[in-house]
């Protein structure tokens, strides 16, 4: 019997398309999903992402008319993390919960235990770094682990939901600490689950 592939698959070959660099086939990919998948504005900004890879501003024109068009905007990054029966919130850049200082603290002790151990050069070390000093860029699903790093026992799993699709960087930034504080990490974002463990994720890097 055959088996007519979902939006899951679509969107995981969107994905495969962004890590190849292959602008084609994640057009056609792209139209599959959002047959399936009208509103999901995780797959626009997907497209987007890849047409700007790929320098081509024309294309990304195009996925911004299609928003504007069908009244899709982006929204709100968060994440949340349930601990001791209250569910912690938090949102890009926060800075409102009780454990600010401790959080990002955490966050910049492992940032700087992988630039040492991946060489990551020193423009990765200023980004970081205005990351700390005006909150932009620090992705939700990263405060929220640090929260659970802080506040569980080590070897404790820690489990964060988002409602947005976790992005490059922070998808290889949880691979990175599941390994380095040997801990499993599992995060829900609007396209799968991700079992982060010793340095590598349950999806394989296609999602």
């Amino acid at each position: 019997m055959t088996v007519e592939p979902d939006g899951a698959v679509w969107g995981a070959l969107l994905g495969a398309c962004k890590i190849h660099r292959n602008v084609e086939l994640a057009e056609l990919a792209f139209e599959k999903v959002i047959e399936l998948e009208l509103s999901n504005i995780g797959y626009y900004v997907l497209l987007s992402n890849i047409y700007s890879d790929a320098e081509n501003m024309e294309g990304i024109t195009r996925v911004r008319v299609m928003m504007r068009e069908r009244k899709l905007k982006k929204e709100p990054g968060y994440s949340y993390v349930e601990y001791q029966g209250r569910i912690h919130l938090f949102l890009v850049g926060d800075r409102t919960h009780p454990q600010p200082q401790e959080i990002y603290r955490t966050l910049d002790g492992l940032e700087d235990i992988i630039r040492r151990r991946d060489g990551r050069n020193d423009k990765d070390q200023e980004r970081r770094n205005e990351e700390l000093m005006t909150c932009i860029g620090v992705h939700s699903e990263k405060l929220a682990v640090a929260f659970g790093l802080i506040n569980t026992r080590p070897g404790t799993e820690i489990t964060v939901i988002k409602n947005l699709r976790v992005c490059g960087d922070c998808h290889l930034f949880l691979k990175l600490v599941s390994e380095i504080v040997d801990r499993q990490l599992l995060v829900r974002d609007a396209a799968r689950f991700h079992h982060f463990k010793n340095g590598a994720c349950s999806c394989k890097d296609y999602w």
